[in-house]
């Protein structure tokens, strides 16, 4: 048998490699809770110290600068957890700071105006949740098509769209993060009669149900349409570009190769003629999306419903691009910021909120003019690692730089940026975000390849590039260790081929039948 990479062969009783394949046992098991995670690094972070130590004392010569240019864990810390995941944070946060000093009614309505009304499909699900006096399929799609018509009593139009999920999508790991300790259960949506399931939750974690669900609810939407209204769907039928009307229309524009609901909403945004608009999405990405884009659109006023159903809020966005405007003259920079800060697909760094960063953003928002533009260049990654280094309260220019200058101001691991080459794949990702959400008003955005842009696909799935460059001990000369037990007299040991001195970490000190030949003469 011959191996698909390599010349060696391989004979037929052999043994495979293992490859953990995924159990029913395994499968939906959460991952290591706060405490265990602290334990982790606490043990981790006391290893490296112990060897730094112990090289010291041996006589080496320790060179911080250089040693901070690797990550001290398996992981960097700053943008992932201990078991890979990328970090998580708050996003709503953001909402406050933008909108803090604008006026935001609980109620708005159209008066004698053209008016549209855009709704996030999958967040109305949500929101709806699994009522009590619904037992079948046919009957919950009636209660939301009777919701969302009534939602939209006073609009001329209503636009629902909905998510994509695609079998490699960038959004992989955060929803695989929010299924997490639910048991997903196959529930096909054949016809009205099938009964709902008992438990929604468990429905919902299972991305084939969502989008059998969301092709039930497009077609009912459609089916119950009134004729006084223009009613819209997209992104919930069986083709990715689809789009419908209950009228004549020509939703050419609205045929559209997006795997987000949010992207979409932009989009129908921009293709209204409405005067007055509305937007009904709990999302802060949508929020950044409207704000961004607004100088595209047709309307006068575009509000963004958020908040809960018994405590909603209405936020005037042709307000807030106004008044951002006078501080971000580039206003679509505020995507760039939003994806490099922390989003669904890119992590957030570790001590630092959306509100700090966004000081740092207004104080030098060029730095991130290029990202999110057109092909990722050396000038675009250098600028974005220097606003990173702002953010870390440094002047330097090399997220390298910053780890040893917080590192001698006696800050912890954790408190560190990520090195420049962990964090050269975060602006890859945040570069690849914001390509998307700035192509939101185009049908069919140009993106480069996904294996370019800080992801490996690893069994049919996309996972995080994290770094390139091996963390300590493996990858740093000052970390090696022998295991000699034969006097360390050849150049078979490691410590002597590197021209470094054995330290009292190596196993060539627990040998005392055979002295070691390589130690240091203060030993």
């Amino acid at each position: 048998m011959q191996p698909k990479n390599g010349d060696q062969q391989k004979k037929l009783r052999d043994p495979l490699p293992k490859n953990k394949p995924p159990t029913f046992a395994t499968l939906h098991r959460a991952g290591k809770k706060g405490v265990e995670k602290l334990v982790t690094k606490a043990k981790a972070e006391r290893n490296v110290l112990q060897r730094i130590i112990t090289a010291y004392d041996a006589g080496r010569e320790v060179d911080l600068g250089k040693i901070l240019r690797h990550e001290l864990m398996n992981v960097p810390t700053a943008i992932a957890d201990s078991d890979g995941y990328l970090r998580s944070g708050n996003k709503s946060i953001l909402s406050q700071v933008l909108c803090g000093d604008v006026e935001c009614p609980a109620l708005v309505y159209p008066t004698d105006i053209d008016s549209t009304l855009v709704i996030d499909g999958q967040a109305f699900v949500m929101m709806l949740g699994q009522p009590s006096d619904c037992n079948t399929f046919g009957q919950y799609a009636s209660k939301f098509v009777k919701r969302v018509l009534a939602f939209g009593k006073n609009f001329d139009r209503i636009d629902t769209t909905f998510d994509r999920y695609r079998d490699i999508s960038i959004k992989s790991t955060t929803r695989g993060k929010r299924a997490r300790g639910c048991t997903p259960i196959r529930r096909a949506i054949e016809d009205s009669s099938v009964p709902l399931p008992r438990n929604w939750s468990n429905f919902l974690a299972l991305e084939k149900n969502k989008e059998d669900l969301a092709t039930f609810l497009s077609d009912e939407l459609l089916a119950q349409a009134p004729d006084d209204k223009i009613i819209i769907v997209a992104g919930g039928f069986k083709e990715e570009n689809t789009a419908k009307c209950n009228s004549e229309m020509d939703i050419t524009a609205l045929q559209a190769y997006h795997e987000e609901a949010d992207t979409r909403i932009v989009l129908h945004c921009v293709h209204s003629n409405a005067e007055f608009l509305v937007v009904s999405s709990p999302d802060t990405d949508v929020l950044i999306l409207l704000i961004a884009h607004f100088g595209k659109m047709k309307c006068k006023q575009l509000w963004l419903r958020m908040g809960t159903s018994k405590k909603p809020r209405h936020i005037p966005i042709h307000k807030v691009h106004e008044s951002l405007r006078v501080q971000v003259p580039d206003i679509e920079n505020i995507l760039a910021f939003h994806a490099i800060t922390g989003c669904d697909t890119v992590s957030y760094f570790a001590g630092h909120s959306k509100k700090t960063s966004w000081k740092t953003f207004l104080e030098q928002p060029a730095l991130l003019d290029g990202l999110g533009l057109g092909e990722l260049t050396e000038t675009t990654i250098h600028s974005a690692e220097k606003f990173i280094c702002r953010v870390y309260d440094t002047n330097d220019v090399s997220c390298n730089d910053a780890r040893a200058t917080l590192f001698s101001r006696c800050r912890g691991p954790e408190a560190l940026p990520p090195t420049s080459d962990a964090a050269q794949w975060h602006i890859r990702r945040a570069h690849y975000q914001a390509l998307v959400w700035r192509q939101a008003n185009k049908t069919n955005p140009i993106l480069p390849p996904i294996e370019e842009m800080g992801w490996d696909v690893i069994n049919g799935h996309l996972e995080p590039k994290l770094m390139s460059v091996a963390a300590i001990p493996k990858s740093c000369s000052l970390m090696v260790t022998c295991r000699c037990k034969c006097g360390c007299n050849t150049s078979k040991c490691s410590c002597r081929s590197a021209g470094l001195l054995c330290t009292g970490g190596c196993k060539c000190r627990r040998t005392p039948d055979h002295p070691c030949q390589n130690a240091s003469s203060l030993d």
